[in-house]
């Protein structure tokens, strides 16, 4: 996924635009379907809806594509420890 569409889903989620933010998700799946970071900006749509199983599965998702993805390993344990923690989206 090049920069500028990673930036603008970034963005559209820091701003909770749901709609749009699936709108560049859907655009970056498009240009690589097996890259991880769609799976992690997935689940933290998921997160931002409240629909906290399907954000785990995203999570694991981006695991299986990319072991070492940090910002998915992150967001699932603090999701699955029911911190408190914010949502980091980089």
């Amino acid at each position: 996924m090049d920069e500028r569409l990673e930036r603008n889903i970034v963005l559209a989620l820091e701003a909770k635009k749901v709609s749009l933010a699936m709108s560049f998700i859907k655009d970056a799946f498009e240009q690589d379907c097996e890259c991880a970071m769609i799976q992690v900006y997935l689940g933290i749509l998921n997160e931002i809806e409240n629909h906290q199983a399907k954000a785990m599965r995203h999570y694991r998702a981006a695991l299986a594509l990319d072991g070492t993805n940090d910002l998915a390993l992150y967001n699932m344990y603090r999701l699955g420890d029911g911190h408190h923690e914010p949502i980091r989206f980089r």
